[in-house]
């Protein structure tokens, strides 16, 4: 949890918080007598000798006749009419833990609801849908805005500044959804006195006049803007302002002082704003209840907020690493699987080696190969199953500090060598087994050294590939491999991140090729053992044509795990900008496709 310095408190409702305490501040709870004169008691003090109390965990701050400002520690939460503090894991789990039951009022994802709702609604003034559309009061004869009851729809009508006369005292919505206000001067809002709600989405706004919003506004949409920050003083002292829209702009970063003072403010949306820095006490609402952003792990910067959104990726969430019980298990399993089985291929092909014929050499260099790059993936599983142990039920708190740690992105460097090496080893083998089934007269070099030689290549190219996103460069950013709490780079979750051609590059085109390149060729191979089955009945044609089919197995299975992973990366790349059930399938996939194609590689 980012904790406030002293000197960064700011004086909420009248009452200041006491310099001798340090934490996040709640909004001041009035207290009846008794039950002030109770914490009184439990502190060992009376107003005239303390002003800070130490109650069951959290600190309460005194201020008689009582007012209390209650704060409770990190990773906990506040009930509502209560001193109760309750961690943030009990919040919406089903059973009420407050005494007022507030931690489970409100547990739908109420700012996607009702962003999504006026997203695709055809009026934001539903309320007043029965009524008839009247005409305005306003004295412009251009005006071409519909009125109904006391809302004003503007919405898509060409505009480019606000008519100099528009002004009504009744006014409690206007929508101007969809007209052009570049650089937007809020004065003119001054003269709707009673205006409560203010729609300017999708309005091109890229600065605002640093001028004061009018204290009446009680809901303001600025979203799907191109706003990088507010002006200073944008919200003034006395600001009633309890919902604010501010996702689909241009912010990056969040400083102390963007969304100052607004003790009032209740429900924030941030979500689709590429955020990269959250400062300390940037998001310090006392009275913040809801809040949404596009990334679950930046509700660490408010973990006094009660409903924060997005809870998880579609893999890890703000308690687990591996958030779901049945993937969490399977990749145990696999990881298990992964090291217990390819090391006894390994062991295994050597002792059969050492007795073999100089025939098959070849081919068992080649699969000691392919079990040790998958082993390489069953160490990737055991490290992100490990992380999923120690992180458990307080993942939010240390996912910053794993996505960027350096086991993480050796994690990430095995996952994508062992997944380049498999698919190129794969490729190789097909290539050698369709040559000895199609031409089987033809004379190979047996010459182990040339072999070994085309494993090295093979092996260099991969870990180049895995090597290249540790670099750091201003390509793939410093942290390529941590953009997401399993250290993959296939960034389904975020298919435009930086480095994302690398990765398209790597898990489409190398993969779709390598594929079509291994279809192609045992079509070919059964093909030519069919022609060839009353021709030749040698015992070098059948021990080919053994070999052939026990690699086919191989690759069949290698194609049934990259063909979803191929698949939903398309969709990721194609689904990006549209808000529809494609996007919200496609996070819902990641996981398992994942898991079906680290796993059962």
């Amino acid at each position: 949890m980012i904790k406030c310095t002293p000197e960064q408190y700011t004086t909420y409702v009248g009452t200041v918080a006491s310099k001798e305490a340090s934490g996040t501040l709640r909004r001041p709870l009035v207290l009846p007598e008794p039950e002030y004169e109770k914490i009184l008691e439990q502190a060992g003090s009376s107003p005239s000798s303390r002003n800070s109390a130490t109650v069951e965990g959290a600190v309460a701050l005194l201020y008689p006749p009582g007012t209390v400002t209650f704060r409770c520690e990190d990773g906990f939460f506040r009930c509502n009419n209560t001193l109760q503090c309750i961690e943030q894991s009990k919040n919406c789990n089903g059973f009420p833990d407050c005494d007022d039951g507030s931690d489970e009022l409100e547990c739908d994802d109420d700012v996607g609801r009702n962003y999504y709702d006026h997203y695709f609604r055809k009026r934001p003034a539903a309320i007043n849908d029965q009524l008839p559309y009247t005409p305005c009061s306003w004295n412009d004869a251009n005006n071409t805005c519909k009125c109904r009851g006391t809302d004003v729809l503007c919405e898509y009508k060409g505009l480019t500044a606000l008519p100099s006369v528009l002004t009504s005292e009744n006014v409690t919505l206007l929508d101007l959804t969809g007209n052009v206000f570049i650089e937007l001067n809020m004065n003119v809002f001054q003269r709707f006195p009673k205006l409560s709600t203010l729609v300017l989405r999708h309005c091109s706004i890229e600065r605002i006049e640093a001028v004061k919003l009018a204290n009446s506004i009680d809901a303001l949409h600025l979203d799907q803007n191109g706003l990088t920050t507010l002006p200073d003083n944008f919200f003034p002292p006395g600001t009633v302002l309890r919902i604010l829209y501010l996702n689909n702009n241009r912010l990056r970063k969040l400083v102390p002082g963007m969304i100052p003072q607004l003790v009032t403010l209740q429900t924030l949306s941030l979500a689709k704003n590429q955020i990269e820095m959250i400062e300390v006490c940037a998001l310090d609402l006392p009275s913040l209840e809801h809040l949404h952003f596009t990334e679950f792990h930046h509700c660490k910067a408010a973990l006094h907020v009660r409903v924060c959104e997005p809870k998880g990726d579609g893999i890890s969430s703000n308690r687990h690493l591996l958030d779901n019980p049945v993937l969490r298990a399977s990749v145990w399993i696999m990881a298990a699987v992964g090291i217990v089985g390819n090391l006894l291929v390994l062991f295994g092909r050597y002792v059969v080696g050492s007795r073999s014929s100089q025939a098959h050499a070849e081919h068992s260099l080649y699969l000691r190969h392919l079990a040790a790059s998958d082993l390489l993936m069953g160490v990737y599983l055991g490290i992100i199953a490990t992380a999923d142990i120690i992180f458990r039920g307080e993942y939010l708190t240390h996912d910053e500090e794993w996505r960027m740690s350096s086991i993480c992105a050796f994690s990430g460097f095995l996952s994508t060598l062992s997944c380049q090496s498999s698919t190129l080893l794969l490729t190789l083998v097909t290539w050698d087994r369709l040559v000895s089934v199609t031409r089987p007269l033809y004379q190979r070099s047996s010459s182990k050294t040339r072999v070994i030689l085309r494993l090295a290549v093979l092996w260099s190219v991969a870990t180049a590939a895995a090597v290249a996103p540790l670099s750091a460069t201003e390509y793939f950013g410093p942290h390529f491999y941590g953009s997401n709490g399993v250290c993959l780079s296939v960034h389904i979750h975020d298919p435009y991140a930086m480095g994302w051609e690398y990765s398209a590059g790597l898990f489409i085109l190398v993969n779709t090729v390598s594929l079509l390149f291994i279809g192609i060729s045992y079509l070919r191979m059964l093909q030519a053992i069919r022609v060839s089955r009353n021709e030749t009945r040698n015992t070098l044609n059948c021990r080919e044509k053994v070999v052939a089919r026990r690699f086919a197995i191989i690759v069949a299975t290698d194609c049934v795990c990259w063909m979803p992973v191929i698949v939903v990366k398309l969709v990721a790349l194609a689904a990006f900008h549209i808000v529809c059930p494609a996007a919200h399938t496609v996070q819902l996939a990641h996981p398992w496709a994942i898991s079906l194609q680290l796993g059962v590689e």
